[in-house]
């Protein structure tokens, strides 16, 4: 697919930011898509927010399971039991995704109502050579400024920046707008989108074939204060 042939109609018609945030998109298509998020402020918002639903979907899933009531687990029982049929399992997706992301909306509106310090920290990228993990002590709901240094390459056409867990697990990936490309990476995300631990902040970097490099890395340890 040609990088020009995408505009905001159409990835709005192809529901690319969603194929894109499901890993649906064969690397053409990725390569385009990513292209466009970089003109696209629509696009990219829509991805970085659906990023952080999804990760936040992953951590109440966990904390909320335990505490839910006999009724609702005849509910969910009787929902899931609907699911084994094609149509009812489109529609009860649906339905969970558009609950589920409305309530995570409420959430993030009523924590914007106000200013919000963010906490930045540079982490020790590649280009001092160092690998320790910095003690990060936050609360719940606290934004944090991940910074990290990278090695820039001519032959790199593009560049994105992911945080991944201590298993490998990609919690957040993200691409570079063309115009912060300066070798430093930045990248904010709530601690409410993590669990306590260790985590590493991967810089990377395509050529035009959409073969990747890892030109940049940086690691933090997450406490919670409270």
């Amino acid at each position: 697919m040609d990088f020009s042939a995408i505009d905001h109609q159409q990835a709005i018609e192809k529901m690319m930011a969603e194929r894109y945030l499901l890993g649906e998109m064969d690397s053409q298509e990725r390569d385009a898509f990513e292209a466009h998020l970089f003109e696209c402020v629509e696009c990219f918002e829509q991805v970085r927010a659906g990023t952080e639903f999804v990760q936040y979907v992953k951590r109440i899933g966990a904390e909320e399971a335990a505490a839910v009531a006999l009724p609702k687990q005849r509910f969910w029982s009787s929902m899931l039991a609907g699911l084994r049929q094609p149509v009812a399992a489109f529609v009860s997706v649906l339905l969970l995704a558009a609950v589920g992301f409305n309530i995570f909306q409420q959430r993030q509106l009523s924590r914007q109502k106000g200013p919000a310090l963010e906490r930045s920290y540079i982490l020790t990228g590649i280009a001092h050579g160092g690998d320790s993990a910095k003690l990060i002590a936050a609360p719940r709901g606290a934004i944090l400024g991940l910074n990290v240094e990278y090695s820039q390459r001519g032959e790199l056409t593009s560049y994105g920046v992911r945080i991944l867990s201590a298993s490998g697990a990609v919690q957040s990936d993200l691409p570079i707008p063309p115009d912060q490309v300066d070798g430093m990476a930045r990248i904010t995300v709530s601690t409410d989108a993590l669990t306590p631990g260790r985590y590493s902040v991967v810089v990377w970097g395509r050529n035009n074939d959409g073969a990747e490099s890892e030109v940049g890395r940086g690691a933090f340890e997450l406490q919670f204060t409270r």
